[in-house]
């Protein structure tokens, strides 16, 4: 019988793109909500610390936003802020003026807003606020679906260039001290990795395996954006040039042979839509987030996803809508009773492809993250 195997020709390896024939691409509908563009570190080729804004919205201004999600469809919004906001006293006094005492008991009556408020269909709130300590995430626990916490690059020479030089929270042993974190906590994570910012092609590789590392022990890691840099206006590294898609694609195909399998290689095509099958050949297989607020910004989002679900289409390759949270991570060790009861009850959320545009979800769970029922006048009581 070992002989017969060893005569038996092999079958030949599929291509990436002929894998992705026999499953799903996916991408991601997102309401993005900046909470504040205030920062305690200037990444060289970040527009936060140079970009004017209010300190914090109130809840009410929040309540607009995640009502506005709601009538676009959308399922999931993503939180942004800067790091280290406790040390800018405008936002202390401001989450003081709204009845908090610290910033971290802010975000949890925001993500109550955003994940239930009583209100149908539920959003999925992703967190995307930086290396939050050990002892904010645990704070937070209850309240968190996923996080999207980037390593950025491995590359300890960047924190003596502009790129962060002035960012110690993005310097390696600070990244990877809050990925840890996450995973002593049992946290999904969304992570990924700058490319184009200084960092060497050897650097890149040891970012890659580094990720590989802590997926592999410890499962917390979904997925892997290769995040190229695109230059800002007013920043110190405007002048510079994006990376060449021959590069990005070099790194994903890089990305797709260290990592495991069980982690989904993402691009984000907005960038790029028209070379979509070329990303799929490297082995991407999710195509990021695209981005919809319900006004002019919307066109970008909506003409790159129009162009690679027809480049898809027509090599026999279905595109499907995810969550951040993917689904093998929506068990108990990984998801809190909360969100799994959302889950339960969401409905399809996938686009109708004759507009580009999300479809509504719907959710009958009428309780906040950390498992208290919210009265149906709460919505009401919370707008005066």
């Amino acid at each position: 019988m070992s002989k017969g195997r060893r005569n038996r020709p092999r079958r030949p390896k599929r291509s990436p793109v002929e894998r992705s024939q026999s499953r799903d691409v996916t991408f991601s509908w997102v309401y993005p909500i900046v909470l504040t563009y205030r920062c305690s570190y200037e990444c060289g080729y970040c527009p936060f610390p140079v970009t004017a804004g209010p300190p914090l919205p109130s809840k009410s201004a929040v309540q607009q936003r995640v009502a506005r999600a709601r009538r676009l469809g959308i399922s999931q919004v993503r939180l942004t802020a800067g790091e280290g906001l406790e040390n800018h006293p405008d936002i202390v006094s401001t989450f003081k003026f709204y009845g908090y005492s610290n910033f971290t008991d802010y975000l949890k009556g925001l993500i109550g807003e955003v994940a239930s408020n009583g209100i149908a269909p539920a959003l999925f709130p992703e967190m995307d606020l930086g290396a939050l300590s050990l002892f904010e995430m645990q704070r937070l626990r209850p309240h968190i679906f996923t996080l999207r916490l980037y390593l950025e690059s491995m590359d300890s020479d960047l924190q003596y260039s502009v790129a962060h030089a002035g960012s110690e929270a993005k310097w390696p042993r600070n990244r990877l001290k809050a990925l840890l974190a996450a995973a002593q906590l049992g946290i999904p994570v969304n992570s990924g990795l700058m490319v184009g910012i200084g960092e060497s092609a050897e650097s890149r590789t040891k970012t890659l395996q580094t990720l590989a590392q802590l997926a592999s022990r410890h499962g917390h890691i979904q997925s892997v954006t290769i995040q190229p840099f695109m230059p800002q206006a007013r920043t110190p590294m405007s002048h510079l040039p994006a990376p060449s898609p021959e590069t990005l694609l070099e790194v994903a195909a890089e990305a797709r042979k260290l990592l495991p399998d069980s982690v989904s290689i993402q691009f984000p095509m907005v960038n790029c839509p028209e070379r979509v099958m070329d990303f799929i050949e490297a082995g991407v297989g999710d195509l990021g987030d695209f981005d919809l607020t319900g006004d002019a910004h919307d066109a970008a989002s909506i003409n790159a996803f129009k162009i690679v679900s027809e480049k898809l289409g027509l090599a026999g390759i279905k595109l499907s809508d995810r969550l951040s949270l993917f689904p093998r991570y929506s068990c108990e060790q990984w998801t809190t009773p909360y969100y799994r009861d959302l889950l339960r009850n969401l409905g399809s959320a996938g686009p109708p492809p004759s507009n580009g545009k999300p479809a509504r979800t719907q959710s009958k769970n009428n309780s906040k993250p950390d498992g208290k029922a919210t009265p149906k006048s709460e919505p009401e009581k919370a707008a005066r």
